[in-house]
């Protein structure tokens, strides 16, 4: 069943094309942590950003777990930029 990305409370304003998204794959997230929180054991941390901030990878699958999570202050899936020429 297709994750309706509308309901979750903490995403940031999804684009129609990551609506799309079915639960076989991973997407990319900035991942906002509540002070002095880690991430999740369900994501994988690419990388710190920022002191509580975080690019990471999960399921999509998980976002609704992501989105209940207590230490998650919010997150937005990543998008490709655009190529500089």
């Amino acid at each position: 069943m297709p994750i309706d990305l509308n309901k979750l409370q903490k995403i940031e304003t999804p684009s129609p094309s990551q609506q799309a998204g079915d639960k076989s794959g991973n997407v990319l997230v900035l991942l906002k942590m509540a002070d002095g929180s880690a991430p999740p054991d369900f994501v994988r941390v690419r990388g710190p950003i920022a002191d509580g901030l975080y690019s990471a990878e999960v399921a999509v699958a998980d976002l609704p777990r992501l989105d209940a999570h207590p230490a998650v202050q919010s997150f937005s899936i990543s998008k490709p930029a655009s190529r500089i020429d």
